[in-house]
């Protein structure tokens, strides 16, 4: 029972008209802040990708044999439909736990492999990373905030980058040793590595697409010598059927 007296009850959460005024002028001297908010962030994200057709989305024509040979058709069809844009938050609000990153996103060189989405890189955002700082690399782009490339062979400086982010990119790959490798060549030392697979992974990604049900199966891929510290070690629970499983983690680079 509500105490009498008291303005405001449970479960009468409303905005009023002062409230509203108050959050437009807000956001009219902080119009940045509206990356703050992820379903603004996926709704701004989604409307850029409408703008978008099939034309429009640049290939990488290089791509390393380890590619899978269905990957590029696979993963245009899901840009173009908007598939999973919002799973990377679950990795990303991993990230946001380390206390290094959290005081301190905006001074930090994000690289996104295979995001697919803009969204992904607009969630960076929204978790106060600046958007200049953060690059997309992917074998198809629509976006000049996503590189055309492969992540089998980064075109980027060693040492670049204070996160490398692989967001269930890394069971397209036949050589992911290949992906770890560089991933850890462009990581600067300190820095952080997040990857995330889908447990079981559908064969979308071709032949010789690899499988992940644990998370030795991924750091079995990086050099030991490497990995400073594992901060994130998540495996499914088995109260999930395999739909929406993930296998995580997120390490310290030496």
């Amino acid at each position: 029972m509500a105490a009498k007296g008291r303005k405001y009850k449970r479960g009468a959460l409303e905005l009023d008209q002062g409230t509203v005024g108050l959050i437009q002028k807000y956001m009219t001297e902080h119009g940045k802040a509206l990356f703050q908010i992820d379903g603004i962030v996926e709704a701004i994200a989604r409307h850029r990708l409408e703008q978008v057709s099939a034309e429009d989305v640049e290939i990488f024509d290089n791509l390393d044999q380890a590619v899978g040979g269905e990957t590029v058709a696979w993963n245009k069809a899901q840009l173009l439909d908007g598939a999973a844009a919002n799973r990377p938050r679950i990795l990303i609000n991993a990230l946001m736990s380390i206390d290094y990153i959290e005081s301190r996103p905006h001074i930090l060189d994000v690289l996104c492999v295979g995001p697919r989405l803009e969204t992904e890189l607009f969630l960076f955002a929204a978790r106060g990373f600046d958007l200049e700082r953060v690059r997309g690399l992917d074998v198809m782009s629509y976006s000049d905030y996503i590189d055309l490339g492969d992540m089998h062979a980064m075109p980027y400086d060693d040492n670049s980058f204070d996160i490398v982010f692989l967001g269930w990119v890394l069971g397209y790959s036949g050589d992911p040793g290949k992906v770890a490798a560089e991933t850890l060549r462009v990581c600067r030392p300190g820095g952080y590595v997040a990857v995330a697979c889908t447990r079981p992974l559908s064969e979308v990604g071709g032949k010789g697409a690899s499988y992940y049900y644990k998370v030795d199966d991924i750091l079995r891929h990086f050099d030991e010598g490497q990995i400073r510290h594992v901060y994130l070690r998540h495996e499914p629970s088995p109260k999930l059927d395999g739909s929406g499983a993930y296998v995580m983690t997120v390490f310290e680079r030496t």
